[in-house]
């Protein structure tokens, strides 16, 4: 007799995607770019400030790895705040703050928010969509 998969619950998908939230900035912090572009749809989009957006693995891969070279984020940590799924597609939004580097050398500490689309994919959720931006003044990112 064949046993029925097990329904997953509202809750379950929520708390699913929070923790994928984590392992996001988990991610971040050990500069595991390959880890990061898994989590992403192959035709998943990054709309980040002050850069074109990426669309596609190679595209992500490379803004995160110019990420990585010119803004240094250190001691990333990202909260959620609201997760939202209907069938197949999720909305998550939330905040976050890190340490990073500015082109004039100095460093800053960051806060922000951020908003990410989800696509169920098999058994896993992917990144179709991801954009966040400051909470800082643009004078932060230009005072010596």
């Amino acid at each position: 007799m064949a046993t029925m998969p097990k329904a997953v619950t509202a809750v379950e998908t929520q708390q699913t995607l929070i923790n994928n939230v984590h392992e996001y900035a988990k991610y971040m912090n050990a500069r595991d770019v390959e880890k990061i572009v898994s989590r992403y749809t192959t035709d998943g989009r990054i709309l980040a400030p002050f850069k074109p957006m990426a669309q596609g693995l190679p595209a992500i891969r490379h803004l995160l790895g110019e990420m990585f070279k010119e803004n240094d984020p250190r001691n990333v940590k990202i909260e959620t705040e609201c997760v939202e799924v209907q069938e197949t597609l999720a909305s998550c939004v939330g905040t976050f703050t890190m340490n990073a580097s500015l082109p004039t050398g100095k460093r800053i500490d960051y806060r922000g928010k951020w908003m990410t689309t989800l696509r169920l994919v098999g058994t896993d959720w992917k990144i179709l969509f991801h954009t966040y931006n400051t909470d800082l003044p643009l004078t932060d990112f230009f005072a010596k």
